[in-house]
């Protein structure tokens, strides 16, 4: 399943076992690939809005969606070392 929301630069392929997301490069219009995510969820299709803040699950020959929410932000930052490496 592949899908597109004019406007986005975001395209989605959905595969039986993984789930691909490639940005779009409007210069050369070329894909780039982003992220790849399994489909842990068994669905047919993945859609995500433009401000990717929810995603709706479907699977064919099934009753009703699912809908996902982000449960974690991905961006953070931590220390990893503390310690003074300068010779003094």
């Amino acid at each position: 399943m592949l899908y597109f929301i004019k406007g986005n630069i975001r395209i989605n392929i959905t595969a039986e076992d993984k789930i691909f997301f490639y940005l779009v490069n409007n210069a050369e219009f070329t894909p780039v690939l982003e992220n790849v995510m399994f489909n842990y969820m068994q669905c047919s299709s993945l859609i995500f809005g433009s401000r990717v803040r929810y995603g709706i699950a479907y699977k064919t020959n099934t009753v009703g969606f699912e809908i996902y929410t982000r449960k974690y932000e991905h961006d953070f930052k931590m220390n990893v070392h503390a310690q003074n490496l300068e010779r003094e």
